[in-house]
């Protein structure tokens, strides 16, 4: 987790957990299969982090849209935002692979690739105000950095979101 006032990892203890609101989007269904159990987080998982936020005092609500979508990501939040609740920290964790080799990829297999990841960050922005964030958390992977035998597309989104994150860290100190 980068904190924005830093820029600096953080362990997500150290954030005052009193003023968040966890928010999470997960996008893509494969074969009926959420791509969140096909990433290990199983509901199970999921509802265990809730619960131990709870306890430390935060206020969680769980919400699955397609971040891709902003309209339906608008549907998602809006009955949460018009009730005057505010989120005050966004976990980013959407991404999906089409792993193949770079001569093999087709614009579309690149596009759904880049699209969960950056214009998913993107679309959640625009609906929720960046200036009103106490954390952010954006969820990459050292492939941005290091690269991997057919995830061309996947490192470039991971690296794209590490610069979108820090590029965000600037421009909203805390």
């Amino acid at each position: 987790m980068i904190h924005k006032s830093t820029m600096r990892e953080i362990n997500l203890r150290s954030v005052d957990l009193n003023l968040l609101t966890i928010f999470e989007a997960v996008f893509q269904e494969c074969s009926q299969i959420k791509a969140s159990e096909r990433l290990g987080m199983t509901q199970p998982a999921i509802s265990h982090a809730m619960a131990r936020l709870r306890q430390a005092g935060s206020t969680v609500e769980y919400v699955t849209a397609d971040v891709t979508d902003e309209s339906a990501l608008q549907a998602a939040l809006s009955p949460k935002l018009a009730a005057g609740k505010k989120i005050r920290a966004l976990v980013h964790g959407a991404g999906i692979l089409a792993d193949a080799r770079i001569e093999a990829k087709t614009p579309a297999d690149v596009a759904r690739v880049w699209n969960t990841k950056v214009k998913g960050l993107d679309n959640l922005l625009r609906i929720i105000p960046p200036a009103d964030l106490s954390a952010m958390v954006l969820f990459g992977s050292i492939t941005g950095r290091l690269g991997r035998v057919g995830q061309v597309d996947y490192a470039m989104a991971n690296a794209a979101l590490a610069c979108r994150g820090r590029a965000l860290a600037h421009r909203y100190p805390a």
